[in-house]
This record gives structure tokens, sequence and C-alpha cells, in this order.
């Protein structure tokens, strides 16, 4: 994997989708323009989608005699159900962004994508790091089957003795904005 950091943000090369999701930071997939085939599933194995309006998605894989073979078929599910999935899949069908957000497959999606960044950085930045991986982390063990109601009581019992916690509560008692340090 390679990171090459500007300011807050860091852009990401990954020799393999697992490995992103597996990030305990919230990842952010970007997409301007097209996002089809391996983009598409290196999008999936992000957290959070954005996409310009002019953006545009699809699994062409089957017209070439293989499928997504990155994750596609089972993260695309998740996102848009079965029968949304196949849709895409099986017919090759490219869709466009505003369909993409209708479907859940993207979070927002704007003609200003510079500010809709700035803006989703800002907010993924305003949280405790340690509470948005563990988080995550039950997010994704949740969606995949676990007991979430069980998980939810260990990590909140977890999250309540992290330096961030009190600070949280601190500031929110002070009326003014938290200073988190993953602690």
């Amino acid at each position: 994997m390679t990171v090459a950091h500007d300011g807050p943000v860091a852009t990401i090369v990954v020799d393999g989708r697992d490995k992103l999701n597996a990030l305990t930071l919230p990842m952010l997939a970007v997409v301007d323009g097209l996002a089809v085939g391996g983009g598409l599933e290196l999008a999936l194995a992000c957290d959070l989608r954005i996409a310009h309006s002019r953006a545009a998605f699809g699994l062409p894989e089957t017209g070439l005699g293989t499928i997504p073979g990155w994750g596609g078929t089972e993260r695309l599910t998740r996102l848009v159900g079965a029968s949304r999935a196949k849709e895409l899949i099986l017919t090759r069908r490219q869709i466009d962004a505003v369909t993409a957000l209708h479907w859940g497959l993207v979070n927002s999606t704007t003609g200003n994508l510079a500010a809709e960044v700035d803006r989703w950085v800002a907010d993924l930045l305003g949280s405790a790091p340690i509470a948005q991986q563990v988080a995550k982390q039950l997010v994704d063990a949740a969606a995949g089957g676990a007991p979430s109601a069980t998980l939810e009581a260990i990590a909140s019992g977890f999250t309540a003795h992290t330096e961030d916690f009190a600070e949280g509560v601190n500031a929110f008692l002070a009326k003014r904005t938290p200073h988190f340090h993953g602690r």
C-alpha cells in the first residue's frame, strides 16, 4: 500500500480491496468520472462514497466472461440489495450519480465536488478517532450478522474509558468544540 498525504487528506493506492476496507480510519471514496469494474470495487471497499453529478458506475465483467472478483458482488449487494446488484452485474449497464444516490451506492452527489469533499472531511475530522474506529467495526460486524447489541455494550464500555470520551463530555458541558487526540 502506498499513502501520499496532502494536508488532512491521504491518497491511498492499495494492492488489495480488503486491506482498504480493514483500515481503522474512515475511508472516503471520491468519484469524479467513471467508476466501472475494479474502480467501482475500489470505491465499494471504502466506508463512504461521494460522487460528482457527472459520475457513472458499472460492473461490466460478465461481458468479458468473468465476474467482479474484488469483492464487488458482496459489497454491492450489501449496499443496494440483491435485485439491484444483479441488475448492474448481469446487464452490464451503467448508472448515473443520481441513480447511484437513490440506490444507496453513494452517500452524496454534487456538481461542486471540492466543496463537498471539504465538508465530508471536516465532519469526519470532528469525531474522536477511537470512537470512529470502534463504530466502524461495529457497523461492519452488524452488516455481517453479528449480534450488534452485545458488541455495542462492550464497545461503549471501552470508549467510556478513553481520554477522547472525557474530552467530548467536557466540551459538550462547556459548549465548545472538542479537541480529540485518539487516546
